[in-house]
């Protein structure tokens, strides 16, 4: 069974990128060897479905996840603890 996959960018940035890969690809002209990489190392039909997709409500560049902080500096649970003492008075 084959499985097809509808892959879209999700930047601006992205779909231009897949879109010298796929000139790269088609030409054999590289413009620079990061693309000529990523040429190697993708398939032609994946790069040609990412250069496809519309610029219209991409992002230029994809947002970061933020990272989750585990631990409270010192004055955060200073600040907290002082919260905690007005709250029992």
């Amino acid at each position: 069974m084959s499985e097809q996959l509808n892959e879209k960018a999700e930047s601006r940035s992205q779909q231009r990128l897949m879109g010298w890969v796929h000139a790269c690809q088609k030409s054999g002209k590289c413009g620079s060897e990061k693309i000529e990489k990523v040429a190697k190392s993708i398939k032609p039909k994946d790069a040609e479905d990412f250069a496809k997709t519309k610029h219209k409500g991409l992002p230029e560049r994809k947002e970061k996840k933020k990272k989750k902080k585990k631990f409270k500096t010192f004055n955060e649970w200073m600040a907290e603890r002082e919260i905690k003492k007005s709250d029992k008075e």
